[in-house]
């Protein structure tokens, strides 16, 4: 658990509601902006778009472009140093919404917190909760501190259980993402499945896998899960979504 949410709140990555805004990432009984209907056969880059000219007024455009799409529920990918970048919102009961920008990579154990690694873009109740233009001022003076300017924009594949466990096609990395109990498992043709490491969280949370991401060689895989408290979140327990970077086997 993040640390600087304390015990409070609700913390959702990605695809989730800022209270008051119209501005996406997230969060709460939200799906994702829009369902990708089709897996690539290679990651889920969004189209390039006209680039900008330079200088540093260029640097600050790319920055605003690139942080209202991580709010509007994107992922994106920087190649020099292999992260993912992904903007987390939680919701403190009475409190109102808080947001933080992560940067992700693999890490020897996967269930290690990743704490080091984020950055409070707006706390709840604080002028930028509800304020949509403020919270992406936010998101960009972070993506311009941390040289992301021109970072790969990736789109999150949704999981879906309508066919029995949830799972996702990930073109990428040339098979599908299942959730089984307590582990993913990465299902390809005519190979046995692979199992990624047992995701271990406390007896408090239900957890749930929401979203896929690749990177664009197709080598890591960022998910996100729902850390859901049930009625524990009156109890003063986070409802969440917590992130794991695996590598691809």
């Amino acid at each position: 658990m993040r640390s600087w949410i304390a015990t409070l709140g609700i913390a959702l990555v990605l695809g989730g509601c800022v209270t008051g805004s119209s501005q996406q990432h997230w969060g709460p009984e939200k799906a994702p902006r829009k369902p990708v209907a089709k897996a690539s056969t290679s990651a889920d880059v969004e189209p390039d778009e006209p680039p900008l000219a330079g200088g540093e007024d260029a640097r600050v455009r790319r920055a605003e472009r690139l942080a209202a799409r991580l709010l509007d529920g994107r992922a994106a990918w920087l190649s020099e140093k292999r992260t993912f970048l992904v903007i987390t919102a939680f919701s403190e009961e009475g409190a109102g919404t808080g947001t933080t920008g992560e940067v992700l990579a693999e890490r020897p154990d996967s269930n290690a917190s990743n704490e080091s690694d984020e950055t409070p873009l707006c706390e709840p109740g604080a002028a930028c909760d509800g304020d949509p233009d403020d919270l992406l001022r936010a998101a960009t003076d972070w993506v311009l501190e941390i040289g992301a300017d021109e970072a790969i924009v990736l789109e999150p594949l949704p999981f879906a259980s309508d066919k029995g466990a949830p799972s996702t096609e990930v073109g990428a990395i040339g098979g599908r993402v299942v959730w089984t109990r307590d582990h993913l498992d990465i299902v390809r043709p005519k190979k046995a499945a692979a199992s990624l490491p047992k995701i271990v969280v406390d007896k408090e949370w239900t957890l749930k896998p929401l979203a896929a991401v690749p990177s664009p060689d197709g080598k890591l895989l960022l998910v996100l899960f729902e850390m859901d408290p049930g009625a524990k979140y009156n109890q003063g327990f986070n409802a969440f979504v917590e992130t794991r970077v695996y590598k691809v086997p």
